[in-house]
């Protein structure tokens, strides 16, 4: 991110935890008071007032990269929009640097193989899964999008990350299925983050069934 600042010694930092990800600063929106600049493990003195973050000592004579720093945060799935900020000086007012930050949740499960009496045989591993986001169409109707392929673990466990809020569906790849001697028997996980109680969702076991010979 590209961002200029007067010459002086101080800047203004606004970082917020954007809910609706539309990259402005809504009144319900939390302010982040932890986070802070660092320049090549240099820091700089912080003062926090009325919802904005004055860094002294930044030094914006000559282009600078910037690193966002939100270790005090201690939150991993709280992580900001850009990692890396350049400033450039220019003569002017005081400039107000707004950062978004966004929720990631996580989303973990299990793919199950059975026999023809319903028996657990085991876990499948390197199986694609196609997690599918709703969007509106033109007509208000709710409709799924390819949002990435994920493929599970050797173990047949597998871990989503870095999902942004929204309403989704985690189906296994209807093509691998048709290429292999098994019937997808539970296919498809529907789940929505505004229901989700922590960053972690644990989804329902997929299964799958050998077909008969």
């Amino acid at each position: 991110m590209y961002s200029s600042v007067k010459k002086g010694n101080y800047l203004s930092l606004k970082p917020f935890l954007d809910l609706n990800q539309n990259d402005q600063w809504d009144e319900n929106e939390e302010f982040l008071s932890e986070v802070n600049l660092i320049q090549k493990n240099k820091t700089f003195r912080k003062n926090v007032t009325n919802n904005s973050i004055k860094l002294y000592g930044i030094d914006a004579y000559n282009p600078k990269t910037y690193t966002i720093d939100d270790e005090e945060l201690n939150n991993p799935f709280i992580t900001p929009k850009y990692q890396d900020i350049k400033l450039e000086s220019h003569p002017g007012g005081e400039v107000e640097l707004k950062i978004p930050f966004y929720i990631h949740f996580e989303i973990e499960g299990e793919i199950q193989l059975f026999d023809d009496d319903n028996n657990p045989i085991e876990r499948v591993g390197q199986l694609p899964l196609n997690l599918y986001k709703y969007n509106d169409d033109e007509q208000g109707n709710e409709q799924p999008e390819l949002f990435k392929t994920y493929w599970s673990e050797p173990d047949g466990f597998y871990v989503l990350d870095k999902v942004r809020p929204g309403k989704y569906m985690l189906r296994i790849d209807n093509e691998f299925i048709a290429g292999q001697e098994i019937t997808c028997t539970t296919c498809e996980f529907i789940l929505n983050t505004e229901e989700a109680k922590d960053y972690v969702l644990f989804a329902n076991t997929l299964t799958l069934k050998k077909q008969k010979r």
